[in-house]
């Protein structure tokens, strides 16, 4: 999409986000929830916000990710270099 998209100046990106700590997650036991945490190994020791999801998307949809086109971005506090 990205090549065929790019020549009409629309950019194709994706956010691809690990597990992101929503109302219904956290419903789940604490325990559960640390769980998941030491599982993932995440660098930042902490699940992402819904809020850190939007800070990514931001960037996007304003002038600043412009040319940015084709991407993946993995939302994951570092747990995906393990």
């Amino acid at each position: 999409l990205a090549q065929e998209l790019g020549r009409f100046n629309i950019t194709v990106n994706a956010l691809s986000p690990a597990y992101v700590a929503t109302e219904r997650l956290m419903q789940q036991s604490l325990n559960q929830v640390t769980d998941v945490r030491r599982q993932l190994k995440v660098p930042l020791d902490r699940l992402a916000e819904p809020d850190d999801i939007a800070k990514v998307m931001e960037f996007f949809v304003t002038d600043l990710g412009d040319y940015v086109t084709g991407q993946t971005i993995s939302i994951c506090g570092g747990a995906i270099n393990f």
